[in-house]
């Protein structure tokens, strides 16, 4: 750890928690991030090279829509449906307070891109919204294969994973006939996580090496 040094930083303009940092892991072999500070503010950083072969960072906002004023960003996670392309999914959930205490309306925001292409455009899929209402407080975004035996192209299907403050981890599933995503029994796929004695903070899943289980 003595070698390390601080390469970049940057200023948020407002504190983010555990659950606001996303990586996006590009097919070309470039790594993204995305930061998101709490005032609704989201950013982008990664390094470039340059002519001398210097790696200069670029830092920009994205303009998630339907973000409301007021609102407070919980979590963000991101991942890509195809192991070949940058199809990317970005998940951010959001709460936003009332005139009371207890008055509060919580969201799960879903932007990609209407159709997949072979270059990602952040600002396109920042502007491709999906919201679906909660019923809880959000705590961690988190996504994963969910092995169905059906899969025949490689490609295992992703899916949300959300914990909350009613003691429960939620899973959304994408609904490619009808190009949303939808609600679905956590228990049916992962028994694991149905019965949280308390409020899941953090999860992590592992697959076999053989991804049989």
């Amino acid at each position: 750890m003595d070698s390390i040094l601080d390469a970049h930083y940057f200023d948020l303009p407002s504190q983010g928690n555990i659950y606001s940092l996303a990586e996006l892991h590009m097919s070309n072999g470039i790594n993204k991030i995305l930061a998101a500070s709490l005032r609704r503010k989201v950013y982008s950083f990664e390094y470039l090279t340059d002519d001398e072969n210097f790696l200069k960072p670029l830092v920009k906002e994205v303009q998630f829509t339907y973000i409301p004023s007021g609102a407070e960003i919980i979590s963000i996670d991101a991942f890509t449906k195809s192991k070949s392309s940058d199809d990317f999914v970005i998940g951010i959930t959001i709460i936003k307070c009332g005139n009371n205490e207890r008055s509060h309306e919580t969201y799960l925001h879903i932007y990609s891109e209407w159709e997949p292409s072979s270059e990602f455009n952040m600002e396109s899929a920042a502007q491709n919204c999906q919201m679906l209402e909660l019923d809880f407080i959000p705590y961690q975004l988190y996504h994963t294969e969910l092995l169905t035996g059906l899969e025949t192209d490689g490609n295992n299907e992703v899916v949300w994973l959300l914990s909350g403050s009613d003691e429960k981890v939620h899973l959304f599933r994408e609904d490619r006939l009808n190009h949303c995503y939808i609600k679905a029994e956590t228990e049916d796929y992962f028994p694991e996580l149905s019965r949280a004695p308390s409020i899941v903070m953090w999860m992590n899943v592992y697959h076999t090496s053989d991804y049989a289980q």
